[in-house]
């Protein structure tokens, strides 16, 4: 049990707003760094759909 007492993600609306009147933003890094970085990824990326770069180093 994580110390907010979620075993593993919270229902959206769980947690009360920040200044910025955001909900539920703090800890969820792991969204924001799943893709890998591509510089070229939108040159050369489908119109619809996409799903990010395959592989990388960096994940933003």
């Amino acid at each position: 049990m994580g110390h907010n007492g979620f075993a593993f993600t919270a229902l959206v609306g769980s947690f009360a707003r920040n200044a910025w009147v955001f909900y539920d933003m703090h800890g969820n890094v792991w969204e924001w760094v799943f893709d890998w970085y591509a510089g070229d990824y939108y040159i050369k990326s489908p119109i619809d759909d996409l799903q990010g770069a395959a592989d990388g180093i960096i994940r933003v």
